[in-house]
């Protein structure tokens, strides 16, 4: 439960972030609000599951915990993939 929530809102809050970042770009004035604003819901959206989570039992909280940063780590495995087969194009050439 913990584990599979935690991606799930680690994947929500990802896409509130795409959404917010759209609605800076197009409008410059509203940006900076609209920027804390999300910023703020995303911590709120954390918050409240991390809560939830701690009352259910501590277990459950730390799967919560490492699932919440499965979204950040698959990202930077891509990257570092990224880098490595950037690395073996440039030493075959």
């Amino acid at each position: 439960m913990g584990f599979f929530g935690g991606i799930i809102v680690s994947i929500l809050n990802f896409y509130l972030l795409i959404r917010d970042t759209k609605v800076s770009i197009q409008n410059r004035r509203a940006g900076f609000r609209s920027g804390v604003l999300g910023y703020i819901k995303r911590y709120f959206i954390y918050i409240v599951f991390l809560s939830i989570m701690m009352k259910i039992e501590f277990p459950c909280f730390l799967a919560a915990v490492i699932g919440l940063f499965v979204v950040k780590l698959v990202i930077i495995c891509l990257q570092f993939v990224e880098y490595i087969k950037v690395g073996f194009q440039s030493k075959k050439k």
